[in-house]
């Protein structure tokens, strides 16, 4: 959302000059879009940055045997090492704010203001037919990849408790068994109680 604002922001006039003065559509890109771009980009990366390192959840439901500093923390603190938990948070903390502090360069490093005259233009839109499907296409793929972690975790929450997942996942995901399971176990528990 950040970087769709400051993309909102930018004049339409500047790109169109840079058209007009003999640059290809990736130069225009690279030499005026994206460097107004920047503080959007800074921003949304920042935020990313900082919420997946403070995540614990998601790593602690998800992870398996993959190791990660957050949940690095937790066991050294519910095992009792309160040293290790501690240099280990510094060193989480010291990796935060050593991005924060090259993010606040890269951003400050040049002027991103813009000047123009006159009105300005609207934006020019797609008019490839296949390069909007691929951009469509490739939309859908990344939504898709967002949401895979929230999926899994609700197949899992339909899996019953101190059964292996592995088993019941391959059968919850075939949706005859999926039916037939919340069948017989709903008017089962409810033929039990009437």
């Amino acid at each position: 959302m950040t970087t769709s604002s400051a993309l909102n922001n930018i004049d339409p006039s500047l790109e169109e000059a840079a058209a007009n003065l003999g640059s290809s559509r990736f130069k225009v890109f690279w030499k005026v879009t994206f460097p107004l771009l920047t503080p959007g980009i800074v921003a949304a990366s920042l935020l990313v940055f900082m919420v997946s390192m403070a995540s614990f959840s998601a790593p602690f439901l998800l992870a398996g045997g993959y190791r990660v500093l957050s949940l690095q923390i937790y066991f050294s603190k519910i095992n009792g090492d309160l040293e290790m938990a501690a240099t280990q948070s510094i060193i989480l903390s010291t990796v935060s704010i050593g991005f924060l502090i090259f993010m606040r360069w890269y951003q400050n490093r040049k002027d991103y203001r813009m000047a123009s005259k006159g009105i300005g233009v609207h934006r020019s839109e797609v008019n490839n037919p296949l390069l909007k499907w691929v951009m469509v296409t490739i939309g859908i793929i990344a939504m898709i990849v967002l949401l895979l972690p929230h999926a899994t975790l609700l197949l899992l929450s339909l899996v019953p408790d101190g059964h292996g997942h592995g088993k019941h996942i391959r059968r919850l995901l075939v949706w005859k068994t999926l039916d037939f399971y919340l069948i017989h176990h709903e008017f089962g528990s409810r033929s039990k109680i009437v």
